[in-house]
């Protein structure tokens, strides 16, 4: 799948004590959106004091990027089409749940941690988190 980048609208929010978003997640955003992520429709930071995120929407997906105090990448999470995923995340999935259970689906990337595919499930009256290693295995859930 192909992203091309046009950023249309970014909105800067103050959530407690007046702070700013740091200049360097400001670059961080950018870069990872424009060489990444498709056209933003919609971004909004939250600051607090332990650091900030921005919520974002494209064209092709959803997600967050979180930074600690000074700016520095933390995590960050897209959400994404089931029929997107890998197939091997897909045919476990299927196998095991019925797609009408499918709550979302998104990739996880935690500071040094490989980049994962983890799928929410409602499962009877809970939601059930799968986690998928990055060749599409699965690896836990909770």
């Amino acid at each position: 799948m192909k992203y091309s980048v046009v950023v249309l609208a970014l909105a800067i929010v103050g959530v407690s004590f007046g702070q700013t978003v740091p200049e360097k997640a400001l670059a961080d955003f950018s870069e990872r959106i424009e060489s990444e992520r498709g056209s933003t429709i919609n971004s909004n930071w939250e600051v607090s004091e332990n650091g900030c995120k921005v919520v974002f929407s494209t064209n092709n997906a959803a997600g967050e990027i979180a930074y600690d105090d000074h700016g520095n990448y933390r995590s960050s999470l897209l959400q994404i089409a089931f029929e997107d995923l890998q197939a091997d995340v897909q045919s476990y999935v299927t196998t095991n749940y019925k797609m009408k259970n499918v709550v979302n689906s998104y990739h996880l990337n935690s500071g040094t941690a490989p980049e994962r595919c983890v799928v929410k499930i409602k499962d009877k009256k809970k939601i059930v988190t799968i986690y998928f290693r990055p060749d599409g295995s699965y690896h836990y859930q909770e």
